[in-house]
């Protein structure tokens, strides 16, 4: 039941991916983020599904030709305060007028 209601999930849901392990009795989920887990784990728990959920890990990635370690980057486009962006360190890449 669970996997149908993963695999329902995913198809719906254009953020999240599911894959079956090997052993048949896991599933990794893909998504983007903390808030995707909640938007995931807590309809389904109130539908009555009992989840054993690891930590969240981040994926990188090896730049192939420097070889560095790579962090995922999201670029967003925020209509609010600067400051309160700025209080979560986050860094102003470009600023345009919004008739603009």
């Amino acid at each position: 039941m669970i996997r149908d209601r993963l695999f329902h999930e995913k198809e719906i849901n254009v953020f999240i991916q599911v894959t079956e392990t090997e052993g048949k009795d896991a599933f990794e989920v893909a998504g983007r983020g903390e808030f995707q887990w909640g938007v995931l784990i807590e309809p389904m728990r109130r539908e009555g599904f009992e989840l054993s959920i690891s930590r969240p890990c981040v994926l990188y990635k090896i730049d192939e030709t420097t070889k560095e370690c790579l962090e995922p980057l999201e670029q967003l486009q925020v209509d609010v305060v600067v400051e309160k962006i700025s209080l979560r360190k986050g860094e102003l890449l470009d600023m345009h007028p919004i008739d603009g």
